[in-house]
Formats: C-alpha cells, sequence, structure tokens
C-alpha cells in the first residue's frame, strides 16, 4: 500500500470518528452520472 493511500484512509478514519454523520452529507447520482456529496435535506433534488 503506498504512503498517499495509507494517508488517505487515516484521514478519513479520523473524519469518521469525529462526525460520524459526514455532516448529514449523502452521495447521490446527477443526471450526467456524476457522483455528489450533498446535504441529505437536498439529495431528493437529484
Amino acid at each position: 500500500m503506498n504512503v498517499m493511500l495509507q494517508a488517505l484512509l487515516l484521514i478519513h478514519a479520523m473524519l469518521k470518528a469525529k462526525d460520524p454523520g459526514f455532516g448529514s452529507l449523502v452521495r447521490v447520482l446527477n443526471k450526467r452520472n456524476e457522483f455528489l456529496w450533498v446535504h441529505e435535506n437536498f439529495a431528493g433534488e437529484y
């Protein structure tokens, strides 16, 4: 595993420990088949 990947995994783990809900963000797929992170209140718009 390379150093960059290890660093990203560490950051992800730290963020998840501090904010398990990721600030109420959810992943949605837009009309161009791109994933976006939006607040859960606005997920229905995509």
